[in-house]
């Protein structure tokens, strides 16, 4: 079977779980691009076998060698001072990217969030001329913000700031209509997250602001949540329209909690007397591990992002039960995520945090607060 056709049909799925569109809807243009790109083919075919493994629950001597051969064409390209800014080559990064998981190669990792914004950084102020283009680099923007929440070491160039800041919820590229609006999911609270997180004391207002719009959402997002799985169940045969929309709604509530917890942890660093604080991050901690569990059942496909809420929840408590039920919860996703380096940056943003905490309560103690 030809490569299109292969791709077609991972596409054409009827279980949920391997639902490629969940990762992007530029995705399902991909078959319309084959055979223009020599590194696009390979990534693609890369991703297929990877996805055609997934499903049988077997990895096999092929998915290996596809990918093999994508990273060996993927050198090529980077070396190409042409090649490196063109979207082709941004797509397949983003494809090999999601390979890596699932064939577990933690031997072999590349950080390839820092390989993508390295990408877009070269080809900033350039205007793709079309929609699969600027979709793909839209979708790629998200999970590099993810990341630049916590990692300082990652910069994109202002001007995709200055791009994306004008665009409204409606014109939101992505096209993924199963979720509606999220103001802190926003493109322009996206872009906003990394400096104030990194700079906590110095917009304190705004994260507070931030925080108590996240606290809104995620019960907004708990409760579409709740009644999409209530007429899930009482669906003999749910639609996978209902899958993929119930599917959508868990990653949102998931980003969601991840940032909450975040700007939950660097708040109580802030205003170390708060009582009600701790109990917020125990109540979001509960969340996220149930979530995580849900996620690791359900979908395969998407469940990458998830050991990252799961670090940022084991950032903002100090319940040693919740701490203990994490590291069960991340023993059952060892073999489905590669990116363990993140979880020293949370290691830091603790360390930062704790000192942030002493020197709030020694100030307090000296301007006679208790």
């Amino acid at each position: 079977m030809s490569l299109i056709g292969r791709f077609t049909g991972v596409l054409s799925v009827t279980d949920p779980k391997y639902d490629l569109e969940t990762l992007g809807t530029w995705l399902v243009e991909i078959p319309s691009h084959l055979g223009k790109d020599e590194l696009l083919d390979t990534a693609t075919a890369a991703l297929t076998t990877a996805v055609e493994d997934l499903r049988v629950g077997k990895q096999s001597t092929a998915a290996l060698s596809s990918y093999g051969k994508a990273i060996s064409r993927l050198g090529h390209a980077l070396r190409d001072p042409v090649k490196v800014k063109e979207p082709y080559t941004l797509a397949a990064v983003f494809m090999i990217t999601l390979c890596q998981p699932w064939l577990s190669l933690k031997a072999d990792y590349v950080n390839h969030i820092q390989g993508m914004a390295h990408l877009l950084n070269l080809s900033a102020g350039e205007e793709w001329n079309s929609r699969f283009a600027e979709t793909l680099r839209f979708h790629v923007i998200f999970p590099i913000y993810l990341a630049m929440a916590i990692n300082s070491d990652i910069e994109i160039h202002s001007w995709y700031a200055e791009k994306y800041s004008k665009l409204c919820s409606q014109d939101d590229l992505s096209s993924d209509r199963d979720v509606s609006p999220i103001q802190s999911l926003d493109i322009s609270a996206i872009l906003r997250y990394p400096t104030i997180l990194r700079n906590p004391a110095l917009y304190d207002v705004e994260l507070r602001m931030l925080y108590e719009q996240a606290l809104l959402d995620g019960c907004a997002l708990r409760t579409r949540l709740h009644s999409l799985d209530d007429l899930n169940t009482a669906t003999k045969v749910p639609s996978l329209e209902l899958q993929r929309a119930q599917a959508h709604l868990r990653l949102a509530y998931a980003a969601v909690l991840y940032y909450s917890l975040i700007m939950n942890a660097f708040i109580s660093a802030l205003d170390p007397c708060s009582q009600f604080l701790p109990r917020d991050a125990i109540t979001m901690a509960k969340e996220a591990l149930e979530t995580a569990n849900v996620v690791l059942k359900d979908a395969p496909i998407s469940l990458g992002f998830m050991p990252l809420c799961l670090f940022a929840a084991s950032l903002a408590t100090t319940d040693s039960k919740i701490l203990c039920d994490i590291e069960v919860a991340l023993v059952a996703y060892k073999d489905h995520f590669v990116e363990w380096h993140h979880r020293q940056r949370f290691h830091d943003a603790k360390q930062s945090i704790v000192e942030i905490k002493t020197r709030r309560r020694a100030y307090l103690r000296e301007a006679g607060c208790r």
